[in-house]
This record gives C-alpha cells, structure tokens and sequence, in this order.
C-alpha cells in the first residue's frame, strides 16, 4: 500500500476529500463506469497531493502524539499501513478504535464516514486512510462539567434539551463544522446543558432512528452528516468485539451537531406512503449525481430502507434529489 497513491484528506480549499467516499457510494448505486471518470475529472483539480511524511513515527504512543494536530498524516498514514499488514482488518480496528472513539466528530464525522465506505467495499488501502484521516482529524467533545449520566430515551432528552435554556436561535458560523463544535462546547451556556444518558439507554437502532429523524425535521447539512455517520458505525461495528463502542462519542456528537445549528426540536410528520419517485429511480437519479452530499446521503438512505423498511429513508433521499439542480434536470 504504498503511501503515493493516495491522496491527502482534505482538499486544497481545506475542506474534507470526499472522493474516496463517493466513488464508493456511486458504485453502491451502480453508476457506470464513465460517470466515475467524469466525477474523478471535476475533482482532480481540487485533490491536494499526500504530504510526504514529516516525521517518522515508530510505536502506538508516538502515534498518539500526532493524534488531533492536523499535521503529518503521511507518517501517520505509513505507519498504520505497516500496522495493518501485520494485524489485518478485524485485529487493526479493534486495536485502535478504542484509541480514537472520543474523536469521532473529527473532521465533521468524515473519517468515520470514510471507515463505513472502506470496510463495506473490503477496500483495505481506505481502511489505512480512513483510520489516518481519524487519527488526524481527532476531536474529543466534553460533556457539560457537572453533567452526570441518566437513563433516558435519547430522543426525550433532545426534544426537552433545550426548554427553558439560552441557547442561540442561530446557527454557529464558523468556516467548518469542525470549527462550529469547537464552538458549541466552549459557548459559556453550554455549560448548564444536561445530555449525558447510561450506555444501557444507548443503541445503535435509537440513535439510528434519531439521526433521520433529526435531518428530517430541518433538511439541515450538519445534520445530514448523522444519516451517513449511522450508516457507517452500522458497517464498522460488526468488525469490533465491543459493538456498542462508538454509540456513546456518537450520541455526544449528534447533540453538539444539533446545538451547532441553533436549530429547536419540531416534530415532523412522517409520511405513511411511499414518496413519487420508486427506489430504482431514486438509485438511478443520485447515480448520476457529481454532488457529493448528495450521492452520499440518497446512498446511505437506501442501504438504511433496505434494512429497516423505513419510508422516511426514501423520503428523504427523494428531498435530496429534488433540491439538487444537477438531477432536477433529469426527473
């Protein structure tokens, strides 16, 4: 796996790389093959090459070091890479998942999303760069300081977080989401904020159903990010010995995502019908898309259909499709 013919996570803009990404997701659609050259063409100016490694790194503790500093993940990457030809896929995510679980909002849940795509396509160079981009883009969330855990229903607790609470009616406006979770966590009324549940009142069906529930209510694109963060912990979470191991820094990081878009809890009607467009054209439509959040998202709402037999997953990729202008066309 040499560490050349891969490509930094973010882009010369400095926003996250979702090529790796899409080209999964396009092909879990079954777009052709001169639909991903077309898609790989717009996005070859915009690829930032991988720096070459600016300090080797020689032990897990070294690696640790590096961990949330956004800098030299071509060491990183080339350690782990030798790291995975010695232990493989099962062994290499168990081994550091429980490193870098804390930081799963890291990159606004891109490295995560990443692992989902890497280890549904067994693609064991992006299992490299996904758990790098991880280690890179790390960012542990505080609970609240006096916040002490209690068993709720995760949905309750969202819905009543806010009731009697200052909390901005605005969403933070910061260059990356990134930045916008920083913000919410250091934001002097945070501190009074009381989310913190037991992990036996955590399962990865609730916070599953929360995060379309969630993107359903607003149409919101920090949101969106939960929909294809669930899918992926879905796809992840088979592979580790201890399942549950991510849903507790997930929860945390769907409650900062939601406080960063100022937005309230309103309870949105869920269709009980099928939406206008089937599933086969939904699947064909997003497989012609060049959108990124767009193909991701109508990708992760019909695995999660498949699975669930939830109307609102095609619901929702149909509001996608319909607000892309690229696909109105086609419709």
């Amino acid at each position: 796996m040499p560490s050349t013919s891969l490509t930094h996570p973010e882009l010369r803009n400095g926003l996250s790389n979702h090529e790796p990404m899409v080209i999964s997701a396009l092909r879990e659609l079954g777009a052709t093959k001169a639909h991903l050259q077309r898609y790989q063409a717009l996005m070859a100016p915009k690829i930032r090459p991988m720096d070459a490694p600016e300090c080797p790194i020689a032990n897990d503790a070294q690696l640790l070091d590096w961990r949330g500093r956004r800098e030299n993940y071509g060491g990183v990457f080339e350690y782990l890479s030798g790291q995975y030809q010695t232990l493989g896929l099962q062994p290499f995510l168990n081994h550091y998942l429980p490193m870098l679980a804390e930081g799963i909002s890291g990159g606004a849940f891109h490295p995560l999303i990443r692992l989902g795509h890497a280890v549904h396509d067994r693609n064991d160079r992006e299992v490299v760069a996904a758990t790098a981009y991880w280690v890179w883009a790390y960012q542990a969330l505080a609970y609240p300081s006096s916040d002490k855990p209690i068993a709720a229903d995760p949905g309750d607790v969202l819905e009543s977080l806010l009731n009697d609470q200052n909390w901005p009616e605005h969403p933070f406006e910061m260059p990356t989401i990134t930045e916008a979770f920083e913000q919410v966590v250091n934001h002097p009324d945070y501190a009074a904020l009381r989310f913190q549940i037991t992990p036996d009142s955590l399962s990865f069906q609730r916070l599953n159903q929360l995060a379309i529930d969630l993107f359903w209510m607003h149409d919101d694109f920090t949101l969106l990010h939960g929909v294809t963060g669930m899918l992926a912990i879905g796809r992840v979470r088979r592979w580790l010995a201890d399942e549950r191991l991510l849903l507790e820094p997930m929860w945390r990081a769907l409650v900062v995502a939601w406080l960063s878009t100022g937005l309230r809890w309103q309870p949105a009607e869920e269709p009980s019908s099928l939406p206008s467009l089937s599933l086969m054209q939904l699947r064909t439509l997003a497989a012609h898309g060049t959108r990124d959040h767009t193909v991701k998202l109508v990708a992760a709402c019909l695995a999660n259909f498949r699975k669930t037999e939830r109307a609102l997953y095609l619901h929702a990729a149909e509001r996608e499709v319909l607000n892309d202008t690229q696909l109105q066309a086609m419709i």
